[in-house]
């Protein structure tokens, strides 16, 4: 690639980083806490956070409740005063089956100063700062799915970034940023450990997916995409080596995890309090009883690509200027409709390292809540579970341009205007929700 060539890219991911971290910073200061425009499930996540900070301990589900300072923030009021917890799910520490890395993490940060707003904006930072990671990490991987324009697949994962709905997440009080991350670090250690066949790759992968599965038990829909990448570095050889290395991989995620499933075992009698979580909640998230079947399934789908504002916004504000729905279109098709479009084109493609590392993780997602909203009558039809496997698929996507297109002017106009539609989302999101 010329030197002419790269910058124009050059200033696009410039511009993208920038914009990242600007309306990050102005949503981790401006997003209102604990209002209808912020987020439902911030206060039970610094609960979570409060708990491990003051208390050094996990909270126990159905047992600890919301402080009265959080309380008095979520109905917008001066927590030092302390108000008494509401009744009902909105008093509960209903995320305290949530595993505990990212609050444990999040804990130094909380207790840097004891002004609570200030907290909360503290907290929101850490998760920019873990957005931030991830967009290095994502650098690094896409030097590797596309060498010869990795400009381009960098900037096609920005976008993903770029999205409010991304961001906002990220930047507000959960365990979402840190997901994202574990996520780019673990199909990154993936590829450095079957492309190289690399022992110490390998249980980097093991440790980043142990690391995930206690940050967000979803991640373990990640699995089978681990023991693919060991089987194919331990199966056909007979070096002892690299057996001992694909067996401690293996057992890695299982000893990283185990203190945890220990800790649910002696207070849920189980070795994850999904059920517990799941007999609390549902008198809000299926007050009905629903029964979620098929049909419920596949009549969610298209609601699994609403990825681009968060859903709280969507449901306090007027609908978006048709011109940005029609350009959120062209977006999501190309992110997710031309690598389909590849395949079809060049089904080479289905067998390559590309496709089943990069793409595979957002297959396993849509899985993941199948699986759950089918089998066990939880609806998961929500965007926010796919956003940790979104900037891997973009990466892909760019590709996919690169293969099809041809011309590599016409990539980086593809991937130019999807930034400027996720710089204009922001301008939108800015004017209606931040101001």
């Amino acid at each position: 690639m010329t030197l002419r060539r790269i910058r124009p890219l050059q200033a696009l991911v410039a511009c993208q980083l920038a914009v990242i971290v600007a309306m990050g910073v102005v949503a981790a200061a401006s997003v209102d806490i604990f209002s209808d425009r912020g987020f439902g499930d911030e206060p039970a996540h610094l609960a979570y956070v409060q708990t491990v900070a003051e208390d050094h301990r996990l909270p126990v589900l159905g047992e600890d409740k919301i402080s009265r300072q959080i309380a008095a923030l979520r109905g917008g009021r001066d927590p030092d005063a302390g108000v008494k917890p509401p009744e009902g799910l909105a008093g509960e520490q209903y995320e305290a089956f949530q595993p505990p890395l990212y609050y444990v993490v999040a804990a130094p940060v909380f207790l840097v100063t004891g002004h609570w707003f200030t907290r909360v904006r503290l907290v929101r930072a850490l998760g920019l700062g873990f957005l931030l990671l991830s967009a290095w990490v994502l650098y690094h991987l896409a030097k590797l799915a596309l060498p010869q324009a990795h400009l381009v697949a960098f900037s096609a994962a920005l976008v993903v970034l770029m999205w409010p709905a991304v961001l906002v997440m990220s930047v507000t009080v959960s365990n979402a940023s840190l997901e994202l991350l574990a996520v780019c670090v673990l199909v990154y250690a993936l590829w450095r450990a079957d492309a190289e066949l690399s022992a110490r790759w390998l249980l980097s992968a093991g440790a980043a997916l142990g690391l995930g599965v206690l940050t967000k038990f979803t991640i373990v829909a990640l699995t089978p995409l681990f023991a693919v990448v060991v089987a194919r570095y331990v199966l056909g050889t007979t070096n002892e080596r690299r057996w001992l290395a694909g067996a401690a991989a293996l057992a890695i995620p299982v000893v990283l995890v185990g203190p945890w499933l220990e800790f649910n075992l002696s207070h849920y009698d189980a070795l994850t309090a999904n059920g517990l979580a799941k007999r609390i909640q549902a008198p809000v998230i299926n007050p009905t009883g629903l029964d979620y079947g098929v049909d419920r399934f596949w009549a969610g789908i298209p609601d699994l690509f609403s990825v681009f504002y968060p859903l709280e916004w969507t449901f306090n504000g007027p609908r978006r200027p048709p011109v940005l729905a029609l350009l959120f279109e062209f977006v999501k098709a190309a992110v997710f409709a031309i690598p389909v479009l590849l395949w079809v084109v060049e089904p080479r493609w289905l067998k390559r390292r590309e496709t089943w590392l990069l793409v595979t993780p957002f297959v396993l997602g849509v899985g993941m809540i199948a699986y759950s909203t089918v089998l066990e009558d939880w609806p998961l039809m929500l965007p926010r579970y796919l956003f940790p496997a979104i900037p891997t698929l973009a990466v892909f996507a760019a590709l996919a341009w690169t293969r099809l297109l041809r011309l590599e002017r016409a990539s980086i106009a593809v991937v130019a205007l999807c930034a400027l539609v996720g710089t204009a989302a922001w301008a939108d999101a800015v004017g209606r929700y931040l101001a």
